[in-house]
């Protein structure tokens, strides 16, 4: 497939993984697992890139890579590398280990100095470090965390995480109930929906009945295969790494508004347009492909 719009004379970007975060403009092709909006293109980023040698100027992608097994994510990687034209950049977001490594340490010096909240902040620290990884269900203890307490520690959550804290600690309310004369004009679909509503429990009841003790470890297995946990961490060190071993060159650590491609600012991904940085717990790494 070609690149939306793709020309000889502007640059064609590449935004994988890119949920909500995705420029609409004809310069960038968007894709996610799920598409929520015409400009977003939904693949299986497992199945490879569905584009030709070098078709892009630069590739990006912004806490996807530790979704990915490292194995998996090499491979991904190698599919940036071959999509990209000689001499185009890539743009690489995660989770900051180092940073968060630090951070803990940081938490454990404090509790041992006695400073105030430094208990909490501890027990935010060690979730950060292994919540992602080891969680059983959607959210995991961070997010019950954030339910239950994150108000009283909003603003080191708010200087960790930068924008995406007010996601964290502000979960969109629930769609309100249609009115009554909707519910009237709908009232025709009451028998589908009545079985559609009940159509995934009756799936679960057989499968308890097939699976008998084993049925919670598969509803373990499951979640974990749906691809919000980690199964990667990266630091600039393991990161540059495996960028050099797919062939990236003149790798570097950026910041969110530093970047070999040019505007990048203006593209509101890793900053929102009061400047604000939407993910600040992030390492930012940039490489080339070679020019020859």
């Amino acid at each position: 497939m070609t690149p939306d719009a793709m020309t000889s004379t502007s640059p064609h970007y590449l935004n994988l993984g890119c949920g909500a975060r995705f420029q609409p403009g004809s310069g960038w092709t968007n894709l996610d697992f799920i598409s929520h909006h015409p400009r977003v293109r939904a693949h299986d980023l497992n199945q490879g890139l569905p584009f030709p040698d070098g078709s892009y100027d630069g590739v990006y992608h912004s806490h996807v890579l530790e979704h990915f097994t490292a194995q998996d994510g090499l491979r991904l990687l190698r599919e940036c590398f071959r999509v990209l034209r000689p001499g185009g950049v890539i743009r690489v977001v995660v989770p900051d280990l180092e940073r968060i490594a630090t951070g803990y340490l940081e938490a454990v010096a404090a509790v041992r100095a006695g400073r105030e909240r430094a208990l909490l902040e501890h027990e935010w620290m060690i979730l950060e470090l292994y919540d992602q990884t080891t969680r059983q269900e959607p959210g995991g203890l961070l997010g019950r965390f954030c339910r239950e307490r994150g108000e009283s520690l909003r603003p080191f959550i708010e200087e960790r995480y930068g924008r995406f804290a007010t996601d964290l600690l502000n979960p969109p309310p629930h769609a309100p109930a249609p009115s009554s004369l909707l519910r009237r004009k709908l009232s025709w679909l009451r028998p589908l929906y009545r079985f559609l509503r009940h159509a995934p429990d009756r799936r679960e009841t057989i499968l308890k009945w097939v699976l008998g003790k084993d049925y919670p470890a598969f509803v373990l297995g499951r979640f974990r295969r749906e691809g919000e946990i980690h199964q990667q961490m990266y630091d600039r060190i393991n990161l540059a790494s495996t960028l050099a071993a797919c062939g990236f060159e003149q790798i570097s650590v950026r910041n969110q508004r530093e970047s070999a491609i040019p505007g990048w600012p203006d593209f509101h991904l890793d900053t929102d347009p009061d400047g604000a940085t939407y993910k600040a717990d992030s390492l930012f790494m940039e490489a080339r492909r070679p020019s020859a």
